[in-house]
């Protein structure tokens, strides 16, 4: 009912709006006509803050268009991912809707902080975590016009986060399209994107609903057999442009019950709602010869988890009046806000050199939160039994984290200029300062040299680094673990080499790097057994090569592989597989196309409780989607996820549980799509 009040809404909005004047054209759905070598030439924006060709960015780069993305059978960046040579995401267990990311193998905690995410130039890693493991995942593909995967050190750039890659949305615009989907497990959705235009102003608006009952899952814990995962999101985008100013406004929240979160499974217990909202206002202008951006913007996030910490009569015979509920914890933690103010310019100084320069504010505020029980906690750890039981309250509780706040300066150029003959030289420079915590500065050389009229070298070397965020620092004592107030900045040096072949039907990309990291923050068991971050005393290395192929045969038949090999790694990151690999086949045929992809994951560790590693075997999923098209508008289409049933189980975040965490078995969904 929340579905359908929702979209006869925006339906009426939007005809209100769109009778007097129409300015968008029903967009025509172009996948079963682009070819190989149209994709090739897609521009991207986020390796260098202009527009290039994949072929002249310096960087490591992977693109998926709105073509593409509409003829596969994932739905979520988490599942997009993994078809990303070099990038790796799955289910975690510290929430029912966490799905952390790594690039190149890099992740120490859940909130994938290594990696820097951006929506229409907005930060989404969120204030508290300075990840976004829990908001973006989950990110509704049917929002994307284009989304660019960019492997390698991005602080020259864009500062903290940018640690070992960045991912870079744009969002669809000028689009008319309305999407319903139904299929296994309850699972009901709808997606609309809406235009108007006239004379300068444009608004585009675009929104997602869904929703399942869950699937299910044979765990094993506390005498609970069976555990399921019901979940839903909903988002919404609102752009309005006129002339050469903008307002975005952003909102996506993610629901998730039961299933596991942190210590355990929690049948009708766990759940976990995470909320993100931001706002944007943009200023295009000119000055001398100069293009500059202006941009305010403001983040808002939130989350509120329950947990089953316990289970059931563990606590019976030293609570007061005696009880065999299970100890719960609630987590309401509010507020968590960013204020950021940039200014981008870029000068075309000549038809051979270009200047970016420009400089960015930012003021993290994160206020305090506590962690509630049902269980008076505080008596049990000073052994004051027998322990009060509150009932379905929480009565007693503890401060999770303090509070903080930090500014943020940095300011960075960057100088693209034609060296010997047909090659481009890129040098960048970026310096950043951080309230309480120091300075650093981020150096950028790369240099993309054609050998001939089909291949490309491109030589690259770049410094990253990533502050310590609010929660590795400020996280309040407690029996699990605790902030570190005195940690620095962790640092990455990268040098490497990609070799491009690309031919009409054919493109080969293969890279191959070194990582050199410095400082790497990391979790340590200190005094009596208590866990904190820490700096690495000890200077690391990681090495790896990643593939990418496509060829074209005819107009029809489209065949993608990425492969990953990863020869030397952190010792912290055992939960990453040193080895993934993803191929997908497209076929179309006049109004019909088909489409396989399979990912694979090679062998990984958890850790158990007793401090030892667990190996975990590797895995694969199957993903399938057949669609029809019987009017140029129409679209009718099934698709499938795990269609083998593979079994597929990945770890676990911490040291609680002495089980992998279970992914989804077979799903199917149909779904309609028209365009108008």
């Amino acid at each position: 009912m929340v579905i359908g009040r929702s979209l006869v809404g925006a339906l009426a909005i939007y005809w209100a709006l769109a009778v007097p004047a129409f300015g968008a054209q029903p967009r025509q759905n172009d996948i079963f006509k682009m070819s190989l070598e149209e994709l090739l030439t897609v521009k991207v924006s986020g390796a260098t803050l202009s527009e290039a060709s994949m072929e002249q960015v310096p960087s490591s780069v992977t693109v998926f268009t709105r073509q593409q993305l509409d003829t596969m059978a994932v739905d979520s960046l988490a599942e997009l991912m993994n078809f990303v040579p070099g990038f790796q995401s799955y289910r975690s267990s510290s929430t029912p809707i966490d799905y952390p990311f790594s690039a190149r193998g890099r992740r120490i905690g859940i909130a994938s902080a290594e990696v820097l995410v951006l929506v229409d130039g907005q930060r989404l890693n969120d204030a508290r975590t300075s990840g976004s493991s829990t908001a973006f995942p989950q990110f509704n593909l049917s929002q994307i016009e284009r989304v660019e995967f960019i492997r390698g050190p991005g602080s020259a750039l864009y500062g903290s986060n940018a640690l070992m890659g960045v991912i870079n949305i744009v969002t669809l615009r000028n689009t008319n399209s309305l999407e319903v989907i139904a299929g296994d497990n309850g699972t009901l959705g709808t997606e609309l994107a809406l235009n108007y235009s006239r004379s300068d102003l444009s608004v585009d608006f675009l929104a997602n609903l869904k929703r399942d009952d869950g699937d299910s899952f044979d765990v094993s814990d506390r005498g609970q057999e069976r555990i399921t995962d019901p979940h839903n999101q909903h988002g919404a985008n609102l752009k309005v442009t006129w002339r050469d100013t903008s307002l975005t406004l952003q909102q996506q929240q993610y629901h998730g019950e039961n299933f596991i979160s942190f210590t355990g499974a929690g049948q009708d217990v766990n759940y976990s709602t995470a909320k993100t909202t931001s706002a944007a206002a943009i200023q295009n202008f000119s000055w001398f010869d100069i293009n500059s951006t202006l941009r305010l913007s403001y983040s808002w996030s939130e989350i509120e988890v329950v947990s089953q910490a316990t289970g059931a009569g563990v606590l019976a015979s030293i609570s007061s009046p005696a009880s065999n509920e299970p100890l719960i914890t609630k987590t309401s933690a509010k507020g968590f806000n960013e204020l950021r103010v940039n200014q981008a310019n870029d000068w075309r100084i000549s038809n051979r050199t270009e200047l970016q320069f420009g400089w960015e504010y930012r003021k993290l505020d994160v206020p305090s939160y506590s962690t509630a029980y049902n269980y008076n906690l505080n008596a049990f750890l000073t052994s004051e039994f027998p322990i009060e039981w509150y009932g379905p309250n929480f009565a007693a509780s503890r401060v999770t984290q303090f509070g903080s706040r930090r500014d943020i300066v940095g300011a960075y150029t960057q100088l693209r200029a034609e060296v010997l003959g047909d090659g481009e030289l890129t040098l960048g420079l970026r310096h950043d300062s951080y309230s309480g915590i120091g300075s650093k500065i981020s150096p950028r050389v790369g240099l993309v040299k054609p050998i001939n009229k089909s291949q490309t070298l491109k030589l690259l070397y770049g410094e990253a680094f990533r502050a310590p965020s609010e929660e590795e620092l400020n996280l309040a004592p407690s029996s699990s673990i605790s902030g570190n107030s005195n940690l620095a900045a962790e640092t990455v040096k990268t040098l490497e080499l990609i070799w491009l072949g690309r031919w009409r039907q054919t493109q080969v990309s293969a890279s191959g790097y070194i990582n050199k990291f410095d400082k790497s923050i990391g979790l340590a068991v200190v005094s009596d057994a208590a866990v904190t971050f820490i700096n690495s005393p000890n200077r690391e290395q990681s090495k790896g090569v990643e593939l990418e192929f496509s060829h074209e045969v005819g107009m029809r038949l489209m065949l993608n592989v990425a492969l990953t090999r990863q020869y030397e790694t952190l010792s912290t990151t055992y939960r990453e597989a040193s080895n993934t690999a993803s191929a997908s086949l497209n076929y179309q045929h006049q109004d019909w196309n088909g489409n396989v992809g399979i990912t694979y994951r090679g062998k990984s560790d958890m850790l158990l409780p007793d401090n030892s590693l667990r190996e975990l075997g590797a895995s694969s999923n199957v993903f399938a989607k057949v669609q029809y098209r019987p009017t140029t508008n129409w679209q009718i289409y099934l698709k499938g996820k795990n269609i083998l049933n593979n079994k597929i189980e990945t770890p676990p975040n911490g040291a609680f549980l002495t089980y992998p965490v279970p992914s989804r078995g077979r799903e199917l969904v149909i779904g309609v799509a028209w365009q108008f």
